[in-house]
């Protein structure tokens, strides 16, 4: 279990490929917390600046790993890693993506920001130990009315993607309309490691 004591605590997300997510709050026993559950901290512990100089109210943020792949600390999202081709993490304001009531300059994460793929963190896990993961979740509204759904789940820690091959995962309920609401996900580690936890479009 050696390397095993990272931090981790899932909180706000929002995602797409056909999906986003808004809030989220994934709780697994040990004193392990999600970084930047909010999607509001760049790499560099700078705040995220929405709307941007360009008055766009999203915008692509590197992932994690973005300052290895030679980008500054400031034009990336803390704690999150993707397996989007292009590393990129899209977040913007709710509204962008679907009513969150009195909650819409929430900032959230959209799912398959350049291309399908998955949004993660790792964590560490004994044998058989249960994770709840709550979120929000919203269709994204020119999926053209086709029922869209998001997986919340554990993956392998190397998996590398873009999608599928979780070893435990739930879906969220289908939705066709552009408005976050609650989900919930229960699932379990299959062995005592480090793993990806995290959401894809389904």
């Amino acid at each position: 279990m050696s390397g095993c004591n990272r931090s981790v605590f899932l909180r706000v997300l929002s995602l797409w490929l056909f999906v986003l997510l808004g809030i989220s709050q994934a709780f697994a026993g040990g004193v392990r917390v999600i970084q930047n559950p909010t999607f509001e901290i760049r790499k560099d512990g700078t705040a995220v600046t929405i709307p941007t100089p360009g008055n766009d109210t999203w915008y692509y943020w590197g992932d994690d790993t973005c300052v290895a792949a030679g980008r500054t600390p400031n034009s990336c999202i803390a704690g999150w890693r993707t397996t989007d081709t292009g590393q990129y993490v899209e977040v913007g304001y709710a509204s962008t993506y679907g009513n969150f009531g009195g909650q819409n300059n929430r900032i959230v994460a959209e799912l398959n920001a350049s291309s399908q793929s998955r949004l993660y963190q790792p964590i560490c896990l004994q044998a058989g130990e249960v994770v709840t993961m709550d979120y929000y979740f919203s269709a994204r509204t020119n999926g053209g009315g086709t029922p869209q759904q998001v997986s919340a789940g554990l993956w392998n820690y190397t998996d590398t993607g873009p999608i599928g091959g979780a070893l435990s995962s739930q879906n969220s309920t289908l939705s066709s309309t552009a408005a976050f609401t609650p989900q919930h996900a229960v699932f379990t580690a299959p062995g005592a490691g480090l793993y990806q936890i995290g959401l894809e479009a389904v």
